[in-house]
């Protein structure tokens, strides 16, 4: 069973319109599925603008073929899932260096990978963008309230005052187990009410993640081990990260092994501390 969605607004939003006002280029990236599309779409004023994906075939194409054209369709528009063909980003800075002065808010980029992590893209970008993450939605965006709540002030307040601040949060009383098992994707923790269609959902993020999106990024040799590795090192997740050991817990060589979690940071699926 499914419940409809209505748009909740991300933390993220404010910061995204200043960037907008200031830099030419703006890069909104995370995860596949935390929202950014939705939040490109749905989201005002940014919905206002035209909204063009590379998930399109005829898109991706004319991105590879004749970026330039497509670029200047419109005098601003949002480019969703750009790490589809990072070749389009030379046609992109072309265009932003053409301007003087340069026009802010000209060009709003989304994409299912870190594209600092990316070489060919952030030498592109250099100088001309704004980089912000959408992560998982927290539970007060999931409640619609679109804030940060009490942490804020928990900040800069001192700890002798943390007791107060939080006795003033509306705090539902609320299994943080059962949050956890949702977690803080929308569609799981928003619209699917049964834990076997979240089991559901989350394989065939992995199953997509690992038959397309990967693919996207770099050519890896064997899935499988891929895979185990992956597994593996969510298994360590708040640890110490040992990539000797853990590359000989699934039985793979240090080189594979680090390379293999740059992937996963890339695709923004994994963070190291």
């Amino acid at each position: 069973m499914t419940m409809p969605l209505t748009y909740r607004s991300r933390l993220v939003e404010t910061s995204l319109s200043g960037d907008l006002e200031a830099f030419p280029v703006v890069v909104l990236s995370g995860a596949r599925q935390t929202g950014k599309s939705t939040l490109a779409r749905e989201s005002q004023p940014l919905g206002q603008r035209p909204y063009v994906t590379l998930d399109d075939f005829g898109v991706l194409e004319q991105a590879a073929d004749d970026p330039h054209n497509l670029l200047q369709r419109f005098s601003t528009m949002t480019l969703d899932e750009v790490q589809r063909e990072p070749r389009l980003l030379m046609a992109l800075k072309a265009l932003v260096d053409q301007d003087r002065p340069r026009k802010p808010g000209r060009f709003l980029l989304t994409g299912s990978a870190n594209l600092l992590l990316m070489s060919a893209v952030s030498d592109s970008l250099a100088g001309r963008a704004a980089y912000r993450t959408l992560y998982p939605m927290t539970r007060r965006e999931q409640l619609g309230k679109g804030s940060a709540g009490c942490w804020t002030k928990l900040l800069i307040e001192e700890v002798a005052r943390w007791p107060e601040l939080l006795a003033e949060e509306d705090v539902l009383p609320e299994s943080w187990r059962e949050l956890a098992y949702r977690g803080g994707f929308p569609v799981p923790a928003l619209e699917l009410q049964s834990a076997s269609a979240r089991t559901a959902w989350f394989e065939g993020y992995i199953r997509t993640y690992l038959e397309r999106d990967l693919r996207d990024l770099s050519s890896v040799h064997s899935l499988p081990d891929f895979r185990r590795l992956m597994r593996a090192a969510a298994q360590r997740m708040g640890g110490l990260l040992n990539q000797t050991e853990l590359g000989r817990d699934v039985g793979l060589p240090a080189s594979t092994v680090q390379r293999h979690l740059g992937l996963l940071e890339t695709s923004h699926l994994l963070f190291r501390l």
